[in-house]
């Protein structure tokens, strides 16, 4: 999860990053790796955005090295 407030209310385990660039350093850390879920949010507090998030899974997907994401393990 990269957000800068929000939390799982439901207390399930989870990889949370409150910035950009730690949501960066987040998911190279997952590179190869499956993900069962990834959540985003866009305004990450100032001027900090998911953008730069959203750059790394692009160029991962253009370079044919995506991150393999599978919502509920499927």
């Amino acid at each position: 999860m990269v957000d800068d407030l929000r939390s799982f209310l439901d207390g399930r385990s989870a990889a949370v990053a409150r910035t950009s660039a730690a949501g960066v350093d987040l998911i190279d850390r997952y590179r190869g790796r499956r993900l069962d879920e990834l959540w985003l949010d866009h305004d990450l507090g100032g001027d900090d955005t998911i953008w730069p998030v959203v750059e790394v899974l692009e160029r991962a997907a253009f370079d044919e090295r995506p991150f393999d994401v599978r919502r509920g393990g499927r």
